[in-house]
């Protein structure tokens, strides 16, 4: 570990005044320095100058580039697919090429994909947290199809992204319909930045923008000598085990044993005595991380500080929607959780830390727990395959994550030798090297607070919360309540079933329902309620329970679809969308992780993502062991609750978190909204709605 260096440059792309080409292409791509990859091992965004053939040439990194644009000036990407078709395996249509990362075949005895999942023909851009028309947002069921593609599809999109927007880290990945999860596993994910005076104020304050860092980290299985990815390897299977893997997975979610950062394996990065500015991302398909700083080698050293934990050398200034006032400066042994597809603005202070003779700090990931009908064990524990290897799917704080009960804990030794548990390192100088000037922190939170406000959110001075905007000419009254289930099947195949009111057989592992009032559709009681259909309603009660109809459990128009190409050469028909927010408009969103076992259930995390809109948590509520919700009176401080806009949240096991909503003016027609597991957002757990004027 650490002896890969981390890249710091990429194909960076500033203010493009033309059309900006990115090509998909199958690459060759070094995973370590100094290794030659014999094979096409990833799929890459590629910056052309035009529509040419994919090149031949050893990349240097799967990620794609950086683009660097400024708040209120447009950017055009020509996405172009030069990807090919394959042979059609027996019963199935004609597909995309698979990745080059040993994907679960389509195909396999016992491990064939849910009646629901479409085979791949082609790829989806996504800018995940942009502002932008529905045509341009990278709608998984109009892809740029593959070279000679039969559906019609063509092989060039051209998007548009108005940028208008606050300055923020937003990133750009593959979308494709029921293929997401293999196809940015592959490769397809790359950063863009939105700019304003906001990052011009905050690099002269830490010494410069030579002093940002990104750091997408992602979690990969590896084979071959460094030569390629195993995406396979990570999902585990087992076809002579019904019991405990009714469809042939222990677990459908991907998790690697080898943490990358910005394409390399566990790296290592030399730093000052200064002040840093870590864009950070988690581009896993299915990891939680719970990032904390340490020193590795407390015990080594007889004249050496006996502080392990250094975690109050960061502080956090923004999330993925943009900056947050005031800052939140972390304790030692805290940790920042981020959940696939969030990301964190935090500022690193080292100013100061070579003076306790520290040569290393480490960033690791405490969140190595694995909780079964609630009988944790460490991750360093081999799992039992009866839990279906939950370890790494994050659930709860409590549940998930590894605190070690004192400094000599020899747990946290043996936590330290997993691949999984270590990020990266930074690596010091010595102590006589001086330092940069210490953080003005009254002029960061000064700045922070300058450039607090947008059109949807304003900060409140009384409360230090964000409240909607007075001057929206649209209003501030939040105008319709909606009501979201994410729903997990935990029956094992030998049990009966709980009674659930939906007939057909759609009833997968994970889904997503949307409720509405009784009598439009089968009943599903929830111990909270939630007024669906007056205009301007009061806010969801947690002392009251209410039966609801339940509206839509799937994307699709039927529980069953035709495959693609299987017998009209197109998708099936969508769903029609059952929540059709005005563009303009506030909405409450209540969103609620439970079980079909509820309230014993112990259930997956889910990171919930909204396309178009930022959203503010204004309330939780959590699941007790009688069946009914109490309010988290107390929110944990570093899920930044009112304070920080999102468009990614996690709504944990037995949770149920209340979300601000605000839609854009002038953004109309059909978004998604899924999880960001992404196994599970291709397993069927994603909806959409519709904006309308």
């Amino acid at each position: 570990m650490f002896d890969n260096k981390l890249p710091t440059v990429f194909t960076v792309i500033n203010n493009p005044s033309k059309p900006v080409n990115l090509q998909i292409e199958a690459r060759r791509v070094r995973l370590k320095n100094n290794t030659t990859p014999m094979l096409n091992n990833a799929w890459c965004y590629v910056k052309v100058p035009a529509p040419q053939p994919a090149g031949t040439s050893v990349l240097s990194n799967y990620l794609g580039p950086v683009i660097n644009v400024t708040r209120n000036k447009p950017c055009t990407i020509n996405w172009i697919n030069t990807l090919v078709g394959m042979k059609p395996m027996p019963g199935m249509s004609a597909m995309q090429e698979a990745p080059p990362i040993n994907p679960v075949p389509m195909g396999a005895i016992c491990i064939a994909p849910t009646p629901m999942m479409q085979p791949s023909v082609g790829v989806a851009a996504h800018l995940h947290g942009g502002k932008v028309q529905h045509d341009a947002d990278g709608w998984p069921l109009q892809p740029a199809g593959y070279v000679g593609n039969p559906y019609g599809f063509p092989s060039i999109l051209t998007y548009i992204y108005p940028n208008q927007q606050r300055a923020a880290m937003l990133w750009f990945h593959d979308h494709a319909m029921d293929n997401t999860a293999p196809q940015v596993h592959a490769g397809l994910a790359g950063l863009y930045f939105i700019r304003d005076q906001s990052d011009t104020d905050i690099f002269n304050l830490i010494g410069g923008k030579q002093q940002e860092l990104p750091l997408v980290i992602q979690d990969r299985n590896l084979n071959c000598n460094f030569h390629a990815v195993d995406y396979w390897a990570g999902i585990p299977t087992d076809c002579n085990n019904p019991d405990f893997a009714p469809d042939g997975f222990y677990r459908p979610e991907f998790l690697g044993e080898t943490i990358f950062v910005n394409g390399r394996a566990t790296p290592y990065h030399e730093v000052n005595r200064a002040i840093y500015r870590l864009r950070i991302l988690n581009g896993s398909n299915a990891r939680t991380y719970a990032l904390a700083l340490m020193d590795p080698f407390w015990w080594a050293n007889a004249n050496h500080s006996s502080r392990i934990w250094y975690s109050d050398c960061l502080r956090v200034i923004g999330n993925e929607a943009g900056l947050i006032s005031p800052s939140s400066k972390l304790n030692a042994t805290d940790y920042l959780l981020l959940a696939p597809g969030e990301r964190l603005d935090v500022l690193l202070d080292l100013t100061d830390v070579a003076l306790t003779k520290v040569n290393c700090l480490r960033l690791v990931n405490l969140a190595l727990v694995s909780n079964f009908i609630n009988t944790p064990t460490y991750l360093f524990t081999p799992p039992d395959p009866k839990t279906r290897g939950l370890e790494g799917i994050f659930q709860s704080d409590g549940l998930s994550v590894f605190v070690p009960n004192s400094p000599t804990d020899a747990s946290l030794n043996n936590a330290l030798k997993l691949g999984q548990a270590n990020i990266m390192q930074f690596c010091l100088p010595s102590s006589t090297v001086p330092g940069a000037t210490s953080l003005n922190t009254l002029a960061l939170d000064q700045l922070l607070k300058t450039h607090g406000d947008d059109k949807g959110f304003v900060l409140d001075t009384a409360s230090g919360k964000l409240k909607p905007n007075p001057a929206n000419v649209f209003g501030t009254q939040e105008v319709r309540n909606r009501f979201v289930l994410l729903m997990n099947n935990n029956t094992p195949s030998s049990s009966t079933p709980p009674p659930y009111p939906i007939s057909g057989g759609d009833w997968q592992d994970t889904q997503i329902w949307e409720l509405g009032e009784a009598g439009m559709g089968p009943d599903w009681s929830v111990p909270f309620d939630v007024d669906t259909a007056a205009p301007n309603p009061a806010p969801g009660n947690h002392l009251a329970s209410k039966t609801y109809s339940v509206l839509r459990t799937t994307f699709f128009q039927s529980a069953n679809p035709p495959i693609i190409g299987s017998p009209t050469m197109s998708y099936p028909t969508v769903h029609a969308p059952s929540f059709q927010p005005k563009a303009g408009t506030y909405e409450r969103w209540y969103v609620a992780n439970i079980g079909n076992f509820t309230p014993v259930d112990v259930v997956d995390m889910h990171p919930f993502h909204m396309h178009l809109v930022n959203f503010v948590v204004t309330n939780r509520w959590v699941l007790n062991a009688t069946g009914t919700f109490d309010p988290v009176a107390v929110p944990r401080a570093l899920d930044f609750d009112g304070i920080a806009r999102h468009d990614t949240v996690r709504v944990q096991s037995n949770e149920l978190v209340e979300l601000l909503v605000y839609f854009p003016p002038g953004y109309l027609g059909d978004y998604v909204y899924h999880c960001h597991l992404v196994e599970h957002e291709d397993m069927g757990m994603m909806l959409h709605f519709q904006t309308i004027p």
